[in-house]
């Protein structure tokens, strides 16, 4: 699974506290992602087990439905893991090709 550039960047944000939960408008702030990106990536990761999601008692916060709050799972933090490492190693490697290019030794 390779999540586009703003499903990445909602994952990051929960990752960055996994035992906190947050609700949508707290993510989007979080990200600068809009609410129109960011639910819709809510609602996938939940699908996939990626995120839980807890409704708060409706009527909570002036809210008569509840809120939604969102909290990554332990998949889903795993799945983050592994992100970060395959970006980081495409990286590594574009640094690498990089500093052969710089020394003429790899035709642009």
């Amino acid at each position: 699974m390779t999540p586009s550039p703003c499903a990445a960047q909602v994952l990051a944000a929960l990752a960055a506290h996994p035992d906190s939960s947050f609700y949508g408008l707290e993510i989007y702030a979080m990200t600068g992602l809009w609410p129109g990106t960011t639910y819709p990536i809510l609602r996938r990761f939940e699908r996939q087990g990626l995120i839980v999601v807890h409704v708060s008692r409706p009527g909570a916060e002036h809210k008569p439905t509840g809120l939604r709050y969102y909290q990554i799972t332990t998949e889903g933090f795993r799945v983050f893991t592994r992100i970060q490492s395959k970006r980081s190693l495409a990286a590594r490697i574009r640094r690498y090709l990089t500093s052969w290019k710089v020394r003429g030794v790899v035709a642009s």
